[in-house]
Order: C-alpha cells, then sequence, then structure tokens
C-alpha cells in the first residue's frame, strides 16, 4: 500500500514511473529494482477510486483471470471440447493449493503480497496461446513483442518461463531462419520496450543489497 501510494505521487506529480522517495534506508529507488507495472495500474484505477480499493482490486487480478487465461491458451491449442473448460477449472487447484505462502501465483502466495507474480501468470498464458500463431506470422510476433514487454514490467520469472516454452517449441517445429527472426523480433521488442526500465536496474545491480537467502 506504501508503494502504490508513492506510485500515485511519482506519476501524478512527477510524472515518473521511478524515483528516489523517503522511508526506508534514508530513502530508496522506488520501482528502479522492482515491477512498476502493477503499481502503476493501482495508481490509474485510483483515479476512478478509492485508493485502497483499487489496491484491493489489482492485487486480485490474477487471480480472477488465470482461469480464463487457461482456458484462453487451451482454445487456441485446439484442444478439445470440453478441454479449455476442464483446464479453467482444474486451475482452482492450482490457486487454492497451500503448500507454499512465498512462491506466487497461488491464493496464499497473492494474499502474503506476491501479487506481481500472479498478475504476470495470466499474461504469460495469453502469450502462449498467441506463440505458435508467433512463429509465423510478423504480425503476431509484433503483438506477442508488446505482450512479453507488459510482461516484463510484471515480473521476471514468468519471462524466463515463456523463453523457455518459446526455445521448446521452436525446437519441436524447426528452428528455420524465419522462425528464428521472428522469436528474435518478439524477445528484442520487447527488451525494447521496457528498455527504460530494464537498462537502469542491470546498470544499479551492482549497487543493490546482496540476496544471498538459501531456501531450504
Amino acid at each position: 500500500n506504501y508503494a502504490a501510494s508513492w506510485a500515485r505521487q511519482l506519476l501524478f506529480s512527477r510524472h515518473r514511473l521511478t524515483g528516489w522517495v523517503p522511508g526506508n534506508y534514508t530513502g530508496f529507488p522506488l520501482f528502479q529494482m522492482y515491477f512498476p507495472l502493477p503499481f502503476a495500474l493501482i495508481a490509474a484505477l485510483s483515479l476512478a477510486l478509492d485508493p485502497n480499493v483499487a489496491f484491493k482490486l489489482v492485487t486480485v487480478l490474477g487471480l480472477a483471470t488465470l482461469p480464463l487465461a487457461a482456458y484462453h491458451v487451451l482454445v487456441r491449442a485446439r484442444t478439445p471440447y470440453p478441454g479449455p473448460a476442464l483446464g479453467a477449472s482444474l486451475v482452482l487447484l492450482f490457486l487454492f493449493q497451500d503448500a507454499n505462502s512465498m512462491w506466487g501465483g497461488n491464493l496464499a502466495s497473492t494474499l502474503a503480497g506476491e501479487f506481481s507474480y500472479s498478475i504476470s501468470l495470466p499474461i504469460a498464458l495469453v502469450y502462449l496461446g498467441m506463440l505458435a500463431g508467433a512463429l509465423r506470422s510478423w504480425r503476431v510476433a509484433v503483438i506477442a513483442a508488446g505482450l512479453v514487454g507488459v510482461l516484463a514490467l510484471t515480473h521476471a520469472y514468468t519471462v524466463l518461463w515463456v523463453a523457455c516454452a518459446s526455445a521448446f517449441l521452436l525446437t519441436l517445429r524447426g528452428p528455420s531462419v524465419p522462425r528464428l527472426a521472428r522469436l528474435a523480433i518478439v524477445f528484442g521488442g520487447a527488451a525494447a520496450l521496457c528498455a527504460f526500465w530494464l537498462l537502469p536496474l542491470v546498470w544499479y545491480a551492482p549497487w543493490t543489497t546482496a540476496y544471498r537467502h538459501l531456501w531450504v
């Protein structure tokens, strides 16, 4: 909630997506080292709704749309009826499983604060639904690049996931020059779209606190 309130300040008072804010460590570069898009959505929605209501709606956005995204990707994969509906329904088993409250995606993790990750999952599934088309069509590849750019501003782990899935499908279809070129457009275009945030993140990474926790 603190970060969301500062997102409003940055966007509407300073017209920036990232910036230095007071607080921990006598100030820190908010959203330069974390994913800004969910907080920008909260800020935008707060123009029409109470900020706390906007915060709550955005934090559950991934949970509410994940079954729809699962339905979409199975329809695009031409899964026979009733496969898409069954797939969307089975997503509930994932959402309600309580084996973790840290790694994101399920209800417990989202309510513990990992809502950026849960928002990124349906975006990733929509991209996977477009992937076969992106390998065939330049137009779809350009649209997919925009989607991966949005995904990168939401969470990095799901970008790694869709990159691995893309390489796997490319291997299955045969890595021809046109397919390789379209996949380069997808990820190169996505990197260009989020470069305003990604390049400073990489540049300032040596100045960040080391994250060396050992998770068992």
